[in-house]
């Protein structure tokens, strides 16, 4: 896997990658997120801050993880979001 800042023309794939992992967690009973949380504008405003990260799976370029470090915030819960490949595919 590599692990890159993420940029602009990554959005749509980010944003399918939450939805899908909304839903699956919704039916497995977490509700961290839902649809009004996070909107797809949280994750514009952290790849501009260069806040966001992406995992890429090195032989299919698909996005495997993302995650936000941010100080700023003491929940680390709320603020950094891990999907192991195995669960992305899951997803797909």
């Amino acid at each position: 896997m590599i692990f890159r800042k993420s940029s602009l023309s990554d959005l749509d794939e980010i944003w399918v990658f939450v939805h899908s992992s909304i839903v699956k967690m919704i039916s497995e009973k977490i509700f961290q997120w839902d649809d009004i949380y996070p909107i797809r504008a949280d994750f514009e405003t952290d790849i501009m801050k260069e806040k966001l990260t992406v995992g890429v799976d090195e032989k299919s370029g698909k996005l495997v993880c993302i995650y936000v470090i941010n100080s700023q915030h003491i929940v680390c819960s709320e603020m950094i979001f891990f999907i192991s490949s195995s669960f992305s595919k899951e997803s797909s």
